[in-house]
């Protein structure tokens, strides 16, 4: 099982002659985060909650699910950590986790359980303010589900948005429950083509009902009455991809962000459902997606995006990128952003095995940022459809798990964690991040760099539902996108497990055609 430690990095806090400056840090998490979207939040105290993606154990005789909730004052400081803890469960990559913090000052924390025996159930967990588990319920009865976004309302009711699984397609999925998590509605919104859908943000809306984002293969924007009706729908079909995030404008229309065909895109619709404009940005340093947007108080946006590195923009009322900062944190598979209760900026960055809480000032910078990245504008020009078919889907009546809920010390000792260092010297096993099988000669194959120094070698790589789709002991064949039976497998994450001289390296790569 991988230990979890916390390496902590200096706090930079800046002083100009007459004023104070926003305070300035980083400060790296060694924790199982991949594919932030909604797992980080200011809170009313000006500190940061921080939820974990699942842990990520393949070694599922463990019989162990891990999550984690991190509470950092506003000088990043951590004031207290909780490991939740269930046995005979695994986990599932890219299936949890959201927290948000309730108007008790408690939290609500929607992440995914995989019983060892049964489909993954989406979960959720009310904490006090300190962490403390107050309840905690799986939702069966729906499929294989999963949960990314959780938002208390006005009337203190939950609301989440995910997917579920139904005769092999994945559908958007959207759970509604009381302030005891006792379920009040539940709906699918699938694809009758047989394209599949995902929800990833849900949000109340100021005039009422919510807002949703999601995709997978068609992005898409829902609006939904108080009890789940469609009171309109904008799906995008031109282009393949997902909305992860929306926010709601001061004219009450909303902007969404996400990623078509591996570029950025923003959208802008009105109250009534019209799109206001479109823009999709390209550029060369490999920062492709757009993970979340927040409205700014002096008006625009500020995006968060991930790719070859973690970045943060600041977006006009028009969808114009005014600047973008990349910062010098390696790779990135999620980051997103909030706005500060001092005029600046956070980012929750996450890795396949770490993340990172990047504090700047208003202009995006800290002492360690990469500078500013510059755009391509590409021509995307949607077609709006109305496709997705509602159906009710309640669950069964939850069921109560009790998670061991423990208190962890921060380690503040800077060096690697013993699973994390590659088994050789130096930079004698490296493995990419991204590959593109789309047979144009460049890219096409997931390869490993495997030194000299290496005798015993192993790779494994799973989809995301933990099936085998490649394996191999000879470091000179490499996997080419496709299934054991020679399927091409769809763009997305998957899993991988490399062993090298009896140590292993795990960790997830994106497959883009």
């Amino acid at each position: 099982m991988k230990s979890f430690q916390l390496f902590l990095f200096a706090a930079l806090v800046h002083f100009n002659v007459f004023s104070q400056a926003p305070v300035t840090f980083v400060k790296n998490f060694d924790i199982w985060n991949e594919y932030s979207m909604h797992n980080f939040q200011q809170t009313s105290d000006g500190g940061y909650i921080i939820s974990s993606d699942a842990v990520y154990e393949m070694d599922v005789e463990t019989g162990l699910s891990k999550g984690y909730l991190i509470k950092v004052d506003a000088a990043g400081v951590t004031q207290w950590l909780k490991e939740y803890t269930k046995s005979g469960y695994s986990t599932k990559p890219r299936d949890g986790c959201s927290v948000f913090q309730c108007s008790d000052n408690g939290y609500i924390v929607a992440t995914c359980l995989y019983p060892l025996n049964g489909n993954q159930t989406i979960c959720l967990i009310r904490t006090d303010a300190a962490g403390n588990v107050s309840w905690s319920k799986l939702y069966p009865g729906v499929g294989t589900s999963a949960a990314y976004c959780v938002r208390q309302t006005s009337d203190n009711s939950f609301i989440v948005a995910g997917s579920t699984m139904a005769s092999g397609l994945q559908s958007a999925y959207l759970l509604k429950t009381d302030s005891n998590g006792t379920p009040l509605a539940g709906r699918i919104f699938s694809v009758p083509s047989g394209a599949w859908s995902c929800a990833y943000a849900i949000y109340e809306a100021t005039g009422g009902g919510y807002i949703v984002a999601g995709g997978t293969d068609y992005p898409f924007l829902l609006k939904l009455d108080s009890n789940f009706g469609i009171t309109w729908e904008d799906t995008f079909t031109s282009e393949a991809g997902a909305f992860y995030d929306v926010a709601e404008s001061a004219d009450g229309s909303f902007v969404a962000c996400g990623t078509v065909t591996g570029n950025i895109a923003i959208v802008k619709v009105t109250v009534a459902g019209l799109v206001s404009w479109v823009k999709c940005y390209s550029n060369t340093f490999g920062i492709y997606s757009a993970f979340s947007i927040k409205r700014k108080g002096s008006g625009g946006y500020i995006l968060s995006a991930a790719g070859s590195a973690p970045g943060l923009a600041s977006v006009n009322n028009s969808g114009d990128i005014l600047w973008m900062k990349a910062y010098n944190l390696n790779y990135s598979v999620g980051a997103v952003a909030e706005t500060t209760s001092d005029g600046s900026y956070a980012l929750l960055n996450s890795t396949f095995s770490s993340a990172s809480l990047i504090k700047t000032d208003s202009f995006g910078k800290y002492d360690c940022d990469m500078g500013q990245v510059s755009w391509d504008t590409i021509t995307y020009s949607p077609s709006t459809v109305q496709v997705l078919v509602p159906q009710d889907s309640m669950p069964q009546l939850p069921v109560t798990v009790v998670f061991t809920n423990r208190v962890l010390s921060e380690n503040t000792d800077c060096s690697p964690s013993p699973d994390q260092r590659p088994p050789c010297e130096g930079t004698d096993l490296l493995v990419p991040n991204v590959f593109t099988p789309n047979t144009d000669g460049v890219n096409d194959l997931f390869m490993l760099t495997v030194g000299s120094c290496i005798k015993n070698y192993e790779i494994l790589i799973y989809n995301r539902w933990g099936e085998l789709l490649f394996t191999s002991t000879d470091r000179n064949k490499h996997w080419n996108g496709k299934t054991r039976t020679g399927a091409l497998c769809s763009d997305g994450t998957y899993y991988y497990i490399a062993k090298a001289d009896g140590k292993k390296l795990k960790g997830f790569l994106t497959l883009l055609r």
